[in-house]
């Protein structure tokens, strides 16, 4: 099939303005990616990947995220907790989301991935965009089970792109759960392209209030909250 006969057919099922938008942010995508000289549009398979702990099998294939998207989503995470809140992308891949949440502002990003490949990139996609000697932003990249990470007092922004099973999930949010009531704050989780699936999941957690859905760039987020 070729390209003009593929993009009449987009069209046609999404509308001219998703498909327009959602090439317009591809093509910047590369462009970010250029400028950065980072690596993280490869799509990698987990049985390609090397995990030490956790399962391959609750795992998903790595996708990195979208900049135009991100750009717009995290100020608005960013206003609905402290000033001073951790941002922790749970399942980080190739770090881009780290990336662009210290583009926005945030001094602390964390990235909890279980595999060591990606991790690596990860590490070496931050060390382009800032110097090691930089004090303005602190990462750090955690090579482990996303169950088996110490969530910290002030890890207040989760995101999630569906990185892991609903099995994880669960375990993920009764851990959240638990830092919450150990030390009260307010947590927000954005969770891109919410499926069946996951919303099944939160719905067995009251505590977590669906805030609000919105749509960036042709790509969606729910934003799960907790005070």
């Amino acid at each position: 099939m070729g390209i003009i006969t593929r993009v009449n057919n987009l069209v046609r099922q999404y509308g001219f303005k998703a498909v327009f938008t959602k090439i317009v942010g591809q093509a910047f995508d590369r462009f970010y990616e250029w400028r950065t000289g980072i690596d993280t549009l490869s799509i990698r398979k987990l049985e390609t990947l090397t995990v030490s702990s956790g399962s391959k099998e609750l795992g998903n294939y790595y996708e990195g995220s979208r900049v135009m998207p991100l750009r717009c989503l995290i100020p608005i995470m960013r206003s609905m907790v402290a000033a001073d809140s951790a941002f922790v992308d749970c399942g980080c891949g190739k770090g881009k989301v780290l990336l662009i949440a210290a583009e926005c502002g945030v001094r602390q990003v964390c990235g909890v991935e279980f595999a060591h490949e990606l991790c690596d990139i990860a590490r070496a996609n931050w060390q382009r965009v800032y110097r090691s000697d930089d004090q303005s932003h602190h990462c750090e990249i955690v090579c482990s089970d996303i169950l088996q990470y110490d969530i910290r007092d002030n890890d207040s922004m989760f995101f999630l792109f569906n990185p892991f099973d609903p099995i994880v999930l669960k375990g993920l949010l009764e851990r959240i759960f638990q830092s919450h009531r150990e030390c009260p704050r307010k947590i927000v989780i954005a969770v891109a392209f919410l499926g069946s699936e996951y919303a099944d999941v939160f719905l067995k957690f009251p505590a977590f209030v669906r805030k609000k859905d919105v749509i960036y760039w042709a790509c969606s987020f729910t934003l799960f909250t907790v005070e």
